[in-house]
């Protein structure tokens, strides 16, 4: 198993729930040398007084999950660790499932990420395309040839985008279905789709587009993008709630990847 001296994590909030980010932290932080939260939280700072050893570093703005983590990575590249895992606020592995991968980095060549799975469980490691960084294990000497997070993405495909340009490098990117995250995503499910705050959907269409018609993403991906944005746009706009402001929002987006207007939406 690769020494806990190796490994640090970097976990990224914004209005966490102190309660259930405690808890999280509680089941984890055995497995790291250090453990190094991002609050991207407006205004308020973010104190664990039980947790004195865990490092805290208060922005005071929300400047997207991609600057946050770079933040993280900055803090731990010139320090002793090899690795660096990702989580968010909701997302959490046990101090067993941190184990099963840190047992796969030693099994493994040439790859980027290491990552459990969010869907179904099975019984071994698969190359895939790309990944989310919640639970993802990345070796710090990746950083230097892959480059650090797209801090003008903001947030949605910030990880997905980072895979991308991992893999023209020429790594692998791994999951272990024998690992399953716990993670809440979105706000639940309609007709199988997964429902965004409004506001998201801005950054998930604008991304999209920035990045589809710039041939930043894997044909397959973009053809699959091509099929699905037109069915999200029109079931947004049918069954979903708030549709005034979805429409805004995915419009803003539609403009904005279109001319390449990157970063965080100002209204």
């Amino acid at each position: 198993m690769v020494d806990i001296m190796k490994i640090s994590a970097v976990i990224v909030t914004y209005n966490p729930n102190k309660k259930k980010l405690t808890s999280n932290l509680r089941k984890m932080m055995s497995q790291f040398r250090k453990i190094v939260i991002i609050n991207n939280s407006i205004g308020s700072d973010l104190s664990l007084s039980y947790f004195p050893d865990v490092s805290i570093i208060n922005l005071h703005q929300n400047y997207g999950i991609a600057y946050a983590q770079n933040v993280g990575i900055k803090v731990l590249i010139g320090e002793s660790d090899e690795y660096i895992m990702f989580f968010d606020q909701d997302s959490f592995l046990t101090a067993n499932q941190i184990s099963k991968l840190k047992e796969d980095l030693l099994s493994l060549e040439n790859f980027a990420i290491v990552a459990p799975i969010f869907g179904r469980l099975g019984n071994s490691i698969v190359s895939v395309p790309q990944t989310l960084s919640s639970g993802s294990i990345i070796p710090v000497k990746c950083f230097s040839t892959v480059g650090l997070m797209r801090e003008d993405l903001f947030i949605d495909l910030v990880d997905y985008e980072w895979c991308w340009r991992a893999r023209r490098a020429g790594y692998k990117i791994f999951i272990d279905t024998r690992v399953k995250l716990h993670h809440s995503l979105g706000e639940g499910k309609k007709l199988a789709i997964g429902i965004a705050k409004p506001f998201r959907l801005y950054y998930q269409f604008r991304n999209i587009i920035y990045l589809g018609t710039r041939k930043l993403m894997p044909l397959n991906y973009l053809l699959s993008s091509i099929i699905k944005l037109p069915i999200r746009f029109l079931t947004y706009l049918i069954i979903m709630d708030e549709r005034k402001r979805r429409l805004r929002y995915m419009l803003l987006g539609i403009r904005d990847g279109i001319v390449g207007k990157m970063g965080k939406l100002k209204l």
